[in-house]
């Protein structure tokens, strides 16, 4: 006679039932067999707690994540046969010495390759992990190719083997700085470590199939050139493929220029698109009409991660943020003590090069924007610089006369310096701090603790 029963569970999923009998004996469903399988599985290959421990995006990335490492398996494979007859792997008149000076050249120029990358482009691999994600499969495609026809040119061999190096050492420092990026965005439950883990056991275990095919692969490859191009080929565009499809699918929440650049964009469409319909009622007003600001949804993670671009930039101004007080041009050391006692409440100073072609109303692409932050400064004043960037941006992208109410018009139109021309448009800034904040706070998607704006560390220090 069975006196109790009770349901265990791994993670989120019911796993099997536990009977307690009169005797004492266990007695376990047969669900618990089917079940059995799937929970080793997680076990080794899935982060623990999956799905409800990493991010809703997880198992598409990682699907075209092992598509993209199977592949290329296999196109290294090719490559790396074509290397060892290079350097003369059943080659009697090649010597040892050569084999060896070719093979220290390639590691010398990979590292000095992979030190320039990381202290050049460091920071970007944040900020751009998408792009540069992408980037580092093209480059590690690029570098199979070179060693693959590397054995055709004997006299350019050295050279093409070193090249490949390089380029390979770049894909070592972008993949693994960009990988570690998307695996803190996947990991939303304090388990970087294991997501980074089984991420890895995921990679192997692709590699290790990749591997078993191989064996079969250049043994029926080896000798025929058109086979060997041909797998290459189709491996190479599955690759990319699967690559682009993988960066696609994240669903990024933390703000870069460009994701900020879209989200905000659209977000200034849906203020002034009334204004439009009504600007003649507006002539007198010199602020935002109230009702313009209110009830606007801010865009979602969701539609700014689709139509963000991979290889390509956005119409964005060209932004130095955070940048040193000698980056500005002469005009703008000039205005620094005016500029610096008008945007003292904002902790940044903002200074556009070419402000004039914008009061104009000439459309200039792209704008190049110098932000300077204050010691002061916290992630939110790095937001409002950025807010003031994109408003200066949509002012240029639109006839002025179309989207603003005729006395900020007069304000920006008839500034006499740049002074001038910053004041009307901070004011502009303030009226739509606030409701930009509720409308963005409204989105409990965003993550607002941190910004990927590329920011330099210079700060400007207030005189006491």
């Amino acid at each position: 006679m069975t006196l109790k029963m009770f349901v265990e569970s791994y993670g989120d999923e019911v796993s099997r039932v536990f009977t307690l009998e009169k005797s004492q004996s266990r007695s376990i469903s047969s669900l618990f067999d089917l079940h059995l399988s799937w929970v080793t599985f997680k076990k080794f290959f899935l982060p623990v707690g999956y799905p409800s421990s990493v991010s809703n995006d997880y198992l598409e990335y990682q699907i075209w994540d092992t598509i993209q490492a199977f592949a290329s398996s296999i196109t290294g494979a090719l490559a790396s046969q074509a290397v060892l007859i290079g350097v003369g792997v059943g080659n009697s008149s090649a010597t040892i010495l050569s084999a060896s000076l070719t093979w220290m050249f390639k590691d010398g120029s990979g590292m000095i390759g992979r030190i320039i990358f990381a202290g050049y482009h460091g920071i970007k691999l944040d900020c751009d992990c998408k792009f540069w994600r992408f980037v580092a499969d093209i480059l590690n495609d690029c570098a199979l190719f070179l060693e693959l026809i590397s054995p055709l040119f004997n006299h350019m061999f050295t050279p093409l083997l070193c090249l490949a190096n390089v380029l390979k050492s770049l894909v070592g420092v972008a993949g693994s700085a960009t990988r570690a990026a998307i695996v803190q965005h996947q990991a939303i439950n304090n388990n970087l470590a294991d997501v980074s883990a089984k991420d890895g056991s995921q990679e192997t275990l692709s590699n290790l199939l990749a591997w078993l095919l191989n064996f079969i692969l250049l043994y029926m490859v080896t000798g025929n050139q058109f086979c060997i191009w041909f797998c290459f080929i189709c491996c190479t565009i599955v690759h990319l493929y699967s690559n682009y499809c993988a960066v696609k699918c994240l669903k990024l929440r933390t703000f870069n220029r460009t994701r900020f650049h879209l989200a905000i964009q659209q977000w200034f469409e849906q203020q002034f698109c009334h204004v439009l319909m009504s600007n003649n009622n507006n002539n007198n007003m010199n602020k935002i009409p109230e009702y313009l600001l209110m009830n606007k949804s801010f865009p979602n993670v969701i539609w700014v991660n689709k139509c963000e671009p991979i290889l390509y930039k956005t119409d964005q101004p060209t932004i130095i943020m955070g940048c040193s007080l000698y980056k500005l041009p002469i005009e703008g050391q000039k205005l620094l003590p005016n500029l610096i006692r008008l945007c003292e409440k904002n902790n940044y100073i903002l200074y556009c090069s070419n402000w004039e072609c914008i009061q104009q109303g000439n459309s200039i692409n792209p704008l190049t924007m110098y932000i300077v932050l204050f010691s002061e400064s916290k992630p939110l004043d790095q937001l409002k610089a950025m807010l003031h960037v994109e408003l200066i941006t949509f002012i240029v992208k639109y006839p002025l006369k179309t989207i603003l109410p005729h006395k900020i018009l007069e304000e920006i139109i008839q500034a006499k310096d740049y002074y001038e021309f910053l004041q009307s448009t901070i004011n502009l800034v303030n009226q739509l701090w606030n409701p930009f904040m509720n409308s963005l706070q409204s989105n409990h998607d965003w993550n607002l603790d941190s910004f990927q704006f590329a920011s330099d560390v210079w700060r400007l220090n207030r005189n006491e």
